[in-house]
């Protein structure tokens, strides 16, 4: 099944208004192809209300508009989930008071009349039945034949739906059947849901186009961006510092506004690669082009080896995709299939401009000094300017000062009004009435300063009339947070802990005390924070013992646990057995996942890093590998990322832990998954960067390793795989010659590696051979030749890489073996010397000559049995290889005595002592048996039936 595609049954899971919106948006998107306005299309309100049956109209003013799942120019749409049969259909037609007049204005535009019923799914003989009925109760309304009408089942929907792209992505999400990272239209910037997002548009944000001579305002670059998307056959780059709202000047090409049409929102596909997507860009890509899909791909965060990768991708296939790669900063070596935006923030920073242009009387000096002391947010500063008086000189002024100035706002000093404010920053938000618990929260922090609960309520009110507090019905909070976080610092230093304490944790409820967890999870700064998530964290502590916490004390911990990482994570340290217990314990898994989390982020400090991935390794081990629960394995794994680790561990600090695992039987496979992890250098795993806040400490992806230091990082992991694909430990030869050939495209492409990797390559060959490598190097070569091709370029030739090709090339029959018949993947056609490019049908060519070349390896190894006994383990290994079966034919074909090759399969796989192999080469033995000699194949198969091991494949072996 094609990726996008849901099964037809998925369909079910969608409620009343989930399928309403499914029809409305497949409207959309069958209008915006045929390049007709999406306006055209008319959805929503109450689905019990009496409307006649209209849930979705399409009506199109052109007339020569002709449809295809839109029957006519006005077509209305009846949504039901229910089966609709002939009782139903007649009471949906028939049956409503508003339906002579909707049938009537249909009659009157030649428009249609569609139901739509998701349960249905019927055959051709009932769909008409279900046309008729629709067709006899019309007529009693309308003059037959002079509306269209149609019933579409399930079937037709699917069908439907399979025509774009976008609507299959919002299906998924609908259906919690999401392509990971991969979103439709839709808020893409991090705006919370009942939050608006509408673009805001001032002086100070600039775009620079290719071919203008001078920047354009937003106002008239967005017009701009939109036609060159639209006409330039490149993809398009957008580039510009962070913070500058880059991923929301994207999404507004798609919206309404600014004179030129916006983008067809129902053809775009959206994925922010920093985070991670499956499946990949490049899958996406090679997906859309196979299926001819006209879509418009946004890839977030994409660097710009990965832009170039897709962008020229895309360009070679001709196909009607248009690329939007959003990223930091684009370098000069920007490939010729790009165009290039460019975002930039003038002067000192927007927030600057933004205070002097609605404050003109401030000057641009103060200007300055607002939006220095704002950190950049732009309500606090607006705020701040707009409680100075005119002519005011701030830079004499004080942080301290201007606080006092912000707060005040042209009021004269309040001392009080003060001390409740910090009261009430103490939570990150109160409710004006008791809470469902019964608590009267400003009484509670009334206490805190000696006031009573409507002087509490005054104050708050006096706080949203001057903008540093927000209100949402009953509930308010003190708002910017830095602000809040300022203040709360101060209630703390001003009142004593062992009364804050008393306070919350006897007098407030519980939603109160989670709150004002969550505030104190901001002030790391605040030695008194500190001290009080000493106290909770303590052996006779509120929140000590970390696996026996109830609701409401997990989300203290979380809360608190950005306050001082050391302190939770020697708790953790001191209930080591207490979690290690739990690990298997189904009642205790959101005990253990919330554990794994706040170490995965202590780990972020490289001083806490050694003992929070001592703990995670001991919860690994806990956890082993037989009950499929690998976060912990997943979370250390991703700390041996060049990108996206979530740590700043320095370089040593995961070599002495990738040694130590290397050294501990128990963690072995583990340190070999942390050491491929080593030498990706694209594919990252995201796991680190989940909940990526952790109160107001500042976070990024962790360390990021450029130039010489990324070059450093590679070669000591490098050099640690090379160890041991030399050492004379069999399974660690075995393992590390594979990651190092499934790493060395990526490797080879760093320059500086290339000698290192090309000595190594000589060390592997002349111990024992590296036919993996040769087989990476062969793929290198080839897919290089593709791409080239597809670009209408002649490849350069890499002369290094032919010849180290050439050294790595198997030179005997087991080599032979190994490289050829055993080769795993579904990519191998690199091994093909005879791979035709222009040939159509070069893939299933290519295969073919493989698996003939396969056989007459196997039959060169029928007569071989030293060579036989060399590969003879490996044939059964668990890997898809697509060349045994033909290797296993032709063993049988050459083979004199096929009865004693038989039993001597047979011995080898009973002999390996395990229930699950691969059996390929058997079938194909079997195959080829069946065909020069079927008696012996029954009879093999008769012995067979009553093996024990043998047995369960015996639907195998007969197929």
């Amino acid at each position: 099944m094609p990726i996008f595609e849901i099964e037809k049954d998925d369909l079910l899971g969608l409620d009343d208004g989930q399928l309403e919106e499914l029809i409305a948006r497949l409207c959309e998107a069958e209008i915006a192809a045929k390049s007709h306005a999406i306006s055209s299309v008319r959805w929503g309100g109450s689905l019990t209300a009496a409307d006649g049956g209209v849930d979705v109209r399409v009506t199109v003013k052109d007339p020569t508009f002709v449809g295809d799942f839109i029957r006519r120019r006005d077509t209305v749409y009846q949504a039901k989930v229910p089966s609709m049969a002939q009782v139903a259909i007649k009471k949906e037609i028939s049956g409503k008071d508003t339906s002579k007049d909707l049938f009537q204005e249909l009659a009157i535009s030649h428009g249609a009349y569609v139901i739509v019923s998701l349960r249905d799914d019927l055959a051709p003989a009932k769909l008409t039945e279900r046309r008729k009925l629709m067709s006899e109760e019309v007529e009693k309304l309308v003059a037959p034949g002079s509306v269209a009408l149609d019933f579409f089942d399930r079937s037709t929907l699917h069908q439907w739906l399979r025509q774009h792209v976008s609507v299959q992505l919002w299906v998924r999400r609908a259906l919690g059947k999401s392509l990971s990272g991969w979103r439709p239209f839709e808020r893409w910037t991090n705006v919370p849901r009942d939050t608006d997002d509408t673009l805001i548009v001032g002086e100070g944000l600039y775009l620079s186009l290719p071919g203008k001579n001078s920047d354009l305002s937003m106002a008239e670059g967005i017009p701009a961006v939109r036609e060159l998307i639209l006409t330039s056959s490149k993809s398009i780059r957008v580039a510009g510092l962070s913070g500058v709202g880059k991923t929301r000047f994207v999404q507004a090409l798609f919206e309404e506004g600014f004179e030129a049409d916006p983008l067809d929102r129902t053809k775009v596909i959206y994925g922010d690669i920093g985070f991670g997507v499956e499946p990949s860009a490049t899958v996406i890509v090679d997906t859309l082009v196979a299926e001819n899909r006209d879509a418009i791909l946004v890839l977030d965060n994409c660097a710009k080896d990965e832009h170039s990768l897709i962008a020229n991708r895309v360009a070679r296939t001709k196909s009607e995709i248009k690329l939007i790669t959003i990223e930091y900063d684009v370098r000069d070596d920007t490939p010729q299939t790009t165009e290039v935006v460019r975002l930039t923030a003038r002067g000192t920073e927007i927030t600057e401009k933004l205070v002097a242009r609605r404050y003109p009387q401030l000057g641009s000096l103060n200007a300055r000094r607002i939006a220095d002391f704002s950190g950049g947010n732009a309500r606090l500063a607006l705020a701040l300017a707009d409680a100075l008086p005119d002519n005011v000189s701030l830079a004499g002024l004080s942080d301290e000062e201007l606080f006092e100035r912000l707060f005040e706002q042209r009021h004269e000093c309040d001392n009080n009004l003060r001390e409740q404010a910090e009261v009430l920053s103490l939570v990150y938000s109160f409710s004006t009435a008791e809470d469902e618990e019964g608590v009267n929260e400003l009484a509670v922090l009334g206490d805190l300063c000696e006031v009573s609960a409507r002087r509490m309520a005054r104050a708050s009110n006096t706080l949203l009339e001057r903008q540093i507090a927000q209100q949402r019905g009953r509930w308010r909070a003190v708002l910017p947070h830095a602000v809040a976080n300022r203040l709360a610092a101060d209630a703390l230093r001003h009142i004593p802990v062992d009364e804050v304490l008393r306070t919350f944790e006897e007098n407030a409820g519980e939603r109160m005390l989670r709150s004002f967890s969550r505030r104190i999870g901001f002030l790391h700064t605040s030695p008194q924070a500190r001290e009080i998530s000493r106290r909770w964290l303590r052996p006779d502590g509120l929140l000590h013992k970390t696996m026996q916490l109830n609701k409401l004390g997990a989300a203290m911990l979380v809360n608190i646990a950005p306050v001082d990482c050391e302190i939770v994570l020697e708790c953790f340290e001191s209930q080591k057995t207490e979690i290690i217990s739990a690990v298997k314990d189904i009642r205790k898994q959101t005990d253990i996942r919330r554990v794994i989390s706040l170490l995965s982020k202590i780990a972020y400090e490289p001083e806490l890093f050694d003992r929070a991935v001592s703990l995670l390794l001991e919860i690994a081990d806990e956890a082993g590998d037989e009950d499929g629960y690998d976060e912990p394995r997943k979370r250390v794994r991703a700390f041996f990322q060049i990108r996206g680790s979530g740590t700043h561990a320095t370089l040593r600090q995961r070599v002495d832990v990738l040694e130590a695992c290397l050294a501990d039987q128990r963690r072995h496979r583990l340190a070999l998954d942390c050491l491929a992890s080593s030498l990706e250098i694209s594919n990252f795993e995201s796991i680190n960067l989940r909940d990526a806040e952790f109160g107001a400490r500042p976070r990024d992806y962790g360390a990021r390793p450029h130039g010489e230091e990324a070059v450093t990082w590679l070669s000591r992991f490098l050099t640690i795989a090379a160890q041991m694909a030399l050492s004379s430990i069999s399974p660690d030869r075995k393992a590390t010659r594979r990651i190092i050939a499934a790493q060395f495209s990526g490797l080879w492409a760093v320059e500086s590696l290339r000698p290192m990797l090309f000595q190594l390559a000589e060390k592997l060959h002349a111990d024992g051979g590296w036919l993996e490598g040769w087989r990476a190097v062969k793929g290198n070569i080839h897919y290089d030749t593709l791409r080239s091709n597809r670009e209408g370029r002649t490849a350069k030739e890499d002369r290094e890489l032919v010849k180290l090709c050439e050294l790595l090339a198997p030179s005997d029959l087991e080599g032979r073996v190994r490289a050829i018949a055993l080769a795993e993947g579904h990519r191998i056609f690199a091994l093909d010397e005879e791979f035709d490019l222009d040939d159509p049908n070069r893939y299933e060519a290519s295969r073919k000559r493989l698996a003939e070349e396969a056989f007459r390896l196997g039959q060169d190894v029928a007569t071989d049995s030293a060579v036989f006994d060399a590969v003879a383990n490996d044939l059964f290994e668990q890997a898809h290889s697509p060349n045994r079966t033909a290797f296993g034919r032709g063993m049988a074909a050459a083979c004199s005595d096929r009865r004693a090759l038989l039993e001597k399969v047979t011995d080898r796989i009973r002999a390996l002592g395990r229930a699950i192999f691969n059996d390929c080469v058997l079938s194909g033995i079997l195959m080829e048996i069946s065909q020069v000699d079927p008696a012996l194949a029954q009879i093999f198969l008769d012995e067979i039936s009553g093996d024990e091991l043998l047995r369960r494949r015996m639907v195998v072996f007969v197929t």
